[in-house]
């Protein structure tokens, strides 16, 4: 049987997925309620970058997932520092919006 995971579900309820969201835990505290190497697939969207250590959740979602399963980010937005084109050098932050898949 294959496990899907929608994290950050929200409104997006969906049948045959586990459908989890921040009433069902909190997604800062570690480690998440949720076994290791369960899922088959994992459905991020909206979320990452709303959390304080997206760095931890992704080791998370990495723990809880089989080998070979997939993980899939939807509207992913980073926030990135990059020098600018000054004669200073200075570092700026730029958001970009990221769709994978």
């Amino acid at each position: 049987m294959i496990r899907k995971l929608n994290f950050g579900a929200g409104k997006d309820i969906r049948n045959d997925w586990d459908n989890v969201d921040k009433e069902d835990f909190d997604f800062n505290k570690f480690p998440y309620p949720i076994k290791t190497n369960v899922y088959d697939e994992i459905e991020i969207r909206q979320v990452l970058q709303l959390l304080d250590n997206p760095e931890r959740v992704l080791q998370e979602l990495w723990r809880i997932s089989k080998n070979n399963s997939i993980i899939i980010f939807k509207r992913l937005i980073l926030t990135i520092k990059a020098p600018t084109m000054t004669s200073r050098q200075n570092i700026i932050s730029t958001k970009i919006a990221l769709n994978f898949l």
